[in-house]
This record gives structure tokens, sequence and C-alpha cells, in this order.
């Protein structure tokens, strides 16, 4: 077994991933009610650009003339649990990816844990932070123009984007099959009882 994967098996209880799943949401939520309100009403109306998407090097610099002092206050603060956000969500799903393979071994879940399965999430949240570390440079920067770091920000936003929509897709199917085997479990042992 990939040690990686054993540190989570080890670790991961109903309570650490409720905790993190918890979390996460609290920070989607101040995103969505508190900062993106606020900074729209300081920055013409713009969303903060590590919200949009899509975004673009030219969106990014089409924007930031817009900003003022007020944006870029908020936006720091908005750093800030950015940086909390893509930890709290990674680890959530590794956990909860891992409480789904203890409660239900089968073979597919053994050949998974061959190979770091569980790191899959948190490559989401590095390219989290990586995109976060851009676009603040972006932003603090400016008037400075710094397109390479741009194009490479967004190249970056690209890459977490599709690495979710995988962790998605295998979060369904792992949720899938754990309640397949739950219930073939809970069937065969009910008819047992019967005879």
């Amino acid at each position: 077994m990939n040690p990686l994967n054993k540190w989570f098996l080890g670790k991961t209880n109903v309570p650490l991933v409720l905790g993190l799943i918890a979390l996460a949401a609290l920070l989607i939520v101040t995103f969505n009610q508190v900062f993106t309100p606020a900074f729209r009403a300081v920055t013409a109306g713009h969303d903060i650009i590590d919200l949009q998407i899509p975004i673009t090097p030219e969106m990014i610099y089409a924007q930031l003339p817009d900003y003022t002092a007020a944006s870029a206050r908020l936006y720091t603060w908005f750093i800030v649990a950015d940086f909390i956000f893509p930890a709290a969500a990674a680890l959530a799903v590794a956990f909860f990816w891992a409480w789904l393979f203890k409660a239900a071994p089968n073979p597919l879940y053994s050949a998974l844990l061959r190979v770091p399965i569980f790191a899959l999430p948190l490559l989401t949240g590095f390219f989290d932070w990586m995109e976060n570390v851009g676009f603040l440079t972006i932003v603090y920067c400016y008037p400075v123009e710094l397109p390479l770091v741009a194009s490479i920000s967004c190249a970056i936003r690209s890459a977490k984007l599709f690495v979710m929509s995988i962790n998605g897709s295998l979060s369904t199917v792992f949720i899938a099959i754990t309640l397949g085997f739950w219930l073939y479990g809970r069937f065969f042992r009910s008819q047992e009882t019967r005879t």
C-alpha cells in the first residue's frame, strides 16, 4: 500500500471529514455572501478574479484599472481565506475517499491503494495555492503588467478545474461503489439470518 494512502486510512473518521466539509462550506458561503458583494462595491462591479470562470490575462488586465485601495485591502483578506480553503477542501475530499475505502474494502479499492490515489485531491489544493500566488502577484504588481505570470496563473486555473472535475467524477464513482457494497452486504446478511 502507498504510504500516503496508509496515512489517510489511519487518520480518517466521520467527525474529521464532516468538520473539513463544514469549514470548506463556511468559506464558500463567506466568499459568496461577504467578499463578493463587498468587492463589487469597491471595484466597479467586478468579481474577485479568483472567483471568475473563465478568466484570461486580457480579462484580468481590463479589470485592474478599476481596483481601488479598498479593493487591494479586501483582496488581501480574501487571499488569506483562499489559502485556507484549498487545504480544507482537498483534505476533506482525501479523507472522505479514505473513509469510503475503509467502509467497503473491495478488489478495486485494493488496487487503487497501490498508487497514491488520495494525492489527487491534494493536487487540486496545490494548484489552487499556485493560482493564488500568481493572481496576488498580478494584483500587487499592477500597474506593471506581468503577462507571463498572468498566462501561467490562468493555465494553472485550467489545470485545477480539470483535476477538480476528475475528483468530482471519482467521488461519485466511489460513493456508488461503497454504497453498492454496503447494500450488497446488508442484503446477504439479512438473507443469511432468515435461513
